[in-house]
């Protein structure tokens, strides 16, 4: 894996994801920086700093890329609105995130006053029906099974 630290980044937490079966939540993640860039310029500068200087020569160091993502989750959502990452297992079990990440965990931002809602973190490919119910009650607002 040559070329830059942010290609290189790129590379590693693709194959992060791809190892533990989750899901790529990056165009989420782009979509986030982008509303908070419009909303809050000074937040969005932050945001920026965190990835270029935190999570770029983290992952490159060879710390864990998936967890330092999910970190980088947390630090994003925290510019928006207090709030905190929950873990919802296979059963719809929710809890507080704490590392390591654990097979099949989807991990949400989840936002405390309910201003911003919540967001995917990372999530397994395949969603139990438990948590793919939880994602869409939180994330997509959706309150019916259809």
């Amino acid at each position: 894996m040559g070329g830059t630290s942010k290609e290189r980044v790129y590379e590693l937490l693709e194959v992060g994801l791809a190892e533990r079966g989750l899901s790529d939540a990056r165009s989420a993640f782009r979509a986030l920086l982008r509303d908070l860039k419009v909303q809050d310029t000074a937040s969005f500068e932050r945001a920026s700093g965190y990835y270029s200087g935190t999570v770029v020569p983290t992952i490159a160091g060879g710390a864990d890329a998936v967890e330092t993502w999910i970190e980088y989750g947390r630090f994003i959502g925290q510019l928006r609105e207090t709030g905190d990452l929950m873990s919802i297992d296979v059963t719809g079990r929710a809890r507080r995130y704490v590392a390591p990440l654990k097979a099949s965990e989807l991990v949400l931002f989840i936002a405390d006053g309910g201003r911003s809602g919540a967001f995917v973190v990372v999530s397994p490919v395949e969603l139990s029906p438990a948590q793919s119910a939880t994602s869409d009650l939180l994330v997509e607002g959706k309150l019916s099974l259809q």
